[in-house]
Order: structure tokens, then sequence, then C-alpha cells
């Protein structure tokens, strides 16, 4: 019976590109054909990640981008390719200019002791690569700028506080600053991110000149104080963005630091920040804010909520629900009038999967408790099942692509759980309407957002 060695090369590369590379490297001594498919498919997306402290309990595997949301690269492999060893690769693929014209995809995590390494490589494959993904601190490659301009993804993470200006909360090396401004005008880079902001008045400088002259398509903004008027002008800058992720959470803001940041100005509201985001509103197609939007430092008022019904092609939703959602008991306590029908006017046309984030203080028991005692939430029996229910009833007139609606409470990321809540007190209506309308339906603890994407 003719084995899977006598396959042509593409229909074996077919088979491989299902199979784990820790099985592939084994793949690679049955036989000449599939030690040369292989071997293929092992240099094909690679990433290096070298650390001092690789002994250590703090030694975690850096995040490697997700090649076919990112990239558009059709499907990759299960997982990149780790390379341990920079000066030992470079030495390989130096010799072998077959080896060499196998990698596609190149994602680099580089600590500043490691510039002049890293160098040589990205300048030997640099012609051939399609895709180039670097993960540094600030200023890292502020002497090899080339290797910047053949990236296509770039994240940076912005210092430590000590590098800030405790007055300001702005950077007190200029360069830097400029560095972080020439980013959005590198021509290859389609995703930026940058981790640690700690004033968006970093970009209120000559921001009307930058607006839509950036070629980003994807931002992701992590580790990150309260939204303000410089984040505006910031998501201003791109002529088409696509994707937007926005994390606050930053360990400032438990310390006192952000009381400095938040006298220069005043945190954007969640309708202000739909607003801010109207420069985008017919080319952005996933929106992710999550971290700590609640609570006295946060920044955000629960006195209105996002507005997102003009955007035109935004199909992957994630906030928390603050922003979409005011309780009666809020709304009672603030003398403001709410709505549950409200929720239907401020979505997406174009909606399909929608993420809401719930704080984790409490089960999701409490949430959708009918017993009019249980005071563990601010909540009346029924509400946010009602919130809900008004979503899922308007998917054949307004949200006709709605696939799913997840509740989501982050945590520590250890033991994930995911409930369907199926048979569960207070939940069956909203559960049988998700299913009459064909719309999962679930509730997810410790999962590492978002839970979906395009």
């Amino acid at each position: 019976m003719a084995g899977l060695s006598t396959l042509s090369d593409d229909l074996i590369l077919l088979v491989l590109s299902y199979v784990p590379n820790d099985t592939l490297l084994s793949l690679t001594t049955v036989s000449r054909a599939l030690h040369r498919c292989s071997t293929s498919q092992l240099y094909r997306y690679v990433y290096l990640w070298e650390s001092h402290k690789r002994h250590t309990a703090n030694h975690r595997r850096p995040n490697v981008p997700d090649w076919s949301t990112y990239q558009q690269l059709g499907k990759p492999p299960s997982y990149a390719t780790r390379i341990f060893d920079s000066s030992l690769f470079l030495r390989t693929i130096t010799k072998s200019e077959y080896l060499r014209s196998y990698v596609v995809g190149v994602s680099i995590t580089c600590r500043p002791d490691q510039e002049e390494a890293v160098f040589p490589m990205i300048r030997l494959l640099g012609p051939l690569l399609s895709h180039l993904h670097l993960k540094c601190t600030l200023g890292t490659f502020h002497q090899n700028r080339a290797l910047l301009s053949a990236a296509s993804c770039l994240e940076v993470e912005i210092p430590e506080k000590s590098e800030i200006d405790t007055q300001s909360g702005d950077l007190q090396n200029s360069a830097y600053k400029e560095d972080i401004y020439s980013y959005f005008d590198l021509p290859n880079i389609r995703l930026l991110g940058l981790s640690g902001v700690r004033n968006w008045n970093l970009f209120t400088q000559d921001s009307a000149k930058k607006s839509s002259t950036s070629s980003i398509t994807s931002l992701c903004l992590t580790s990150t104080v309260p939204a303000d008027q410089g984040l505006a002008k910031l998501l201003s800058w791109p002529k088409a963005l696509k994707s937007l992720r926005y994390e606050l959470r930053l360990s400032e803001i438990s310390h006192g630091f952000y009381d400095l940041v938040l006298s220069n100005g005043t945190a954007l509201s969640s309708k202000e920040f739909g607003v801010a985001l109207r420069s985008q509103e017919c080319s952005l197609e996933e929106l992710f804010i999550y971290g700590a939007s609640e609570g006295d430092r946060s920044g955000f008022e629960p006195t209105d909520t996002i507005d997102l019904h003009l955007f035109t092609n935004l199909k992957y939703v994630g906030l928390p629900l603050t922003f979409l959602f005011i309780s009666q008991a809020e709304a009672t306590s603030r003398g403001i009038s709410v709505s549950t029908m409200a929720i239907s006017n401020i979505l997406p046309p174009t909606l399909e999967g929608l993420q809401i984030e719930i704080p984790d203080e409490y089960h999701w028991s409490s949430y959708f408790s009918l017993d009019p005692d249980d005071d563990d939430v601010e909540l009346h029996p029924g509400e946010l099942s009602a919130f809900i229910y008004e979503i899922v009833k308007n998917k054949a007139t307004r949200f006709t692509g709605l696939r799913s609606i997840i509740f989501w409470q982050p945590g520590t990321g250890m033991n994930p759980e995911t409930y369907t809540l199926e048979g569960e007190e207070g939940c069956g209506e909203v559960v049988e309407a998700c299913k009459a309308a064909n719309v999962h339906f679930c509730w997810d603890e410790n999962h590492a957002p978002p839970l979906f994407g395009s």
C-alpha cells in the first residue's frame, strides 16, 4: 500500500500543516521526503526568545503573534518553532541558503543587549520575509532603525516609572517620545502594540498633522492609564484602523501615580470613547476594551453608554458591562433615566460576536438571581437577563449576523471554566431565546481575552 512519502510534496505539505511542531521534528527522521517537507515547515514560522531568567520561576514563554489573524498568511502551523540560541541560528541560515529560503515569518522578543546579535539575522532574512514581528522595550532599536522599517508587527514596552517625569507623567527622554511618534510613520507596520502608556498627552503634539497618515491597521494598547483626549487624537492617526485593543491595567493606578496623570486631563466617558472612534467608523472590524474599568480610580463614570450604531463594519465587540448597560439602581442613585431597549440602539448592525466583561467579585448566579433579597450585586431580579433578551430578540431585524454572546470574568488564568447556564435558576428564558435565535450564549471565567476574533 502506498505510504505518505509517495505523495507529492504539495500534498505532504498540506498534511503537515495540521501537525504540531514537536511531531514535525520526529518526522524528519522517517524518510527523505518527510525530512524535506517537515524541515520546510519547521523553518516557516520561527520565534526567538532568549531569556537571562531561563531557569527561574518567572521564566515565561512570550506571546507569539497569531499569524492568521494579524498577518493574513492563511493557515499557520500549530505553533511557531522556538529558536533558543540566536548565534547558532544565524550560523545555520548563513551556511544554508535552502534553509534560509524556507523562512516566511519571524517573531523576535529582543532585550536591549541582544540588538547587535539580532541585526545581522534580520539583515540576512529581511529580503525573504513576508512578516517580521518585533517585541522590545522603547529605545532598543534606536541605533538600528532599519530593523524597524522591515517589521510588519511591532510591540513596544514603554520604560518603567523611573523613566517618567512624576510631575507631568511625560517621558524624561525626548528622543524616546520622538521614537513613539515615528512608529506610526513606518511604511510596513500593520500592527503596533504599545504597553505602559502613562500619559496620553504624549500624542497631542502636532496631532492634526498626523491625522489619517498612518498605515497601521491594528492597534494594541496594554497596561495603560485611563483614556483622555490624547488617546482620542491618537485614534485619528491611522488611515483605516481595523482592530483596537485597549487594556486599562497599570500598577501605578493602585499606587497613586495615576492621580498625577489625572490632573492633566479628564478621562473619557464610555460615550466619549465611542465618539473618539468615529474617525474609524467605516473601517473598524473589532474593538476590545477591558481591564480595570470600574472603581474610583478607573476614570470611567457609569452615567452613559458607548454608541457604536454608526460603525458599518464592526463585527467583534468586547466591552465592560458598564460601557453597555446602566442598572436601574445606578440610574436611580445618579438621577438619570435608562431603558433596557437602549442596548439595541447602540450596537453595530454588523455585530457577530459580543464579549461582555463582568467584575470577578461574585459568582455568575448573583448576576442572574431572581431573589429580591439578594443584594450581592446592584441589579433588580431578572435585569441582566432582560438586557440580553433585548439584543437577541432583535437579531432578525438588526443584528442578522450575530453568532455569540459571552460573559467574561477575568482572573488568574488558572482553571478556566465555561458555563452554558442551561437549567440554571434565572437563566431559562434568556438561554432559550438564544437557542431559538441560533446565538451561542455562555459565561466564561479565567480565560484570556479576547475570547473570539476575526
